[in-house]
């Protein structure tokens, strides 16, 4: 399986990358629900939901324990958004640091970290019922994003 991590976390990377620029070269209001629209950071965690899932998706099929794999993976989708978000506000706002070499290097980070959680979770036991609300809550974490993206609240986290 860390192989599987290994080929999943540079398939996200690359789709997430892909990703970051879809709606700038096709603004179809339709992929502005998946891809980040403007430079905030609520739409930069569209990069590491949707990627992942994908991967995720795809990864399932060679997974030992589908109902641990999927329990891991979105333990992993629900960890990595405040990693991130912790991350980068103490870096800009803390430290004054403001590069996008470092945002890049961040997300990298961010996505290799949620790919050795789902390694390791993906070891121990899990119940459906735990499974089952792990998935909900990443459900209702997708769900935010795209509510999130299609009307977006005043606040610092959804301002370019």
């Amino acid at each position: 399986m860390k192989r599987l991590c290994y080929v999943g976390f540079l398939a996200t990377v690359l789709l997430g990358t892909g990703l970051h620029f879809l709606y700038a070269w096709r603004p179809i209001p339709l992929f502005g629900l998946f891809a980040p629209v403007n430079e905030s950071i609520w739409e930069h965690l569209k990069l590491l939901y949707w990627p992942f899932l994908v991967v995720c998706g795809v990864l399932s099929h060679w997974a030992r324990s589908p109902v641990s794999f999927w329990g891991a993976a979105c333990g992993s989708l629900l960890a990595m958004p405040p990693v991130l978000l912790g991350s980068w506000y103490t870096a800009r706002y803390g430290f004054g640091v403001e590069s996008t070499a470092f945002d890049i290097g961040l997300y990298g980070l961010v996505v290799a970290l949620g790919f050795l959680l789902l390694c390791r979770l993906q070891k121990r036991p899990w119940t459906e019922r735990q499974v089952g609300i792990c998935i909900m809550l990443a459900g209702l974490w997708g769900g935010a994003l795209l509510i999130g993206s299609a009307a977006p609240l005043e606040l610092p986290l959804f301002e370019p």
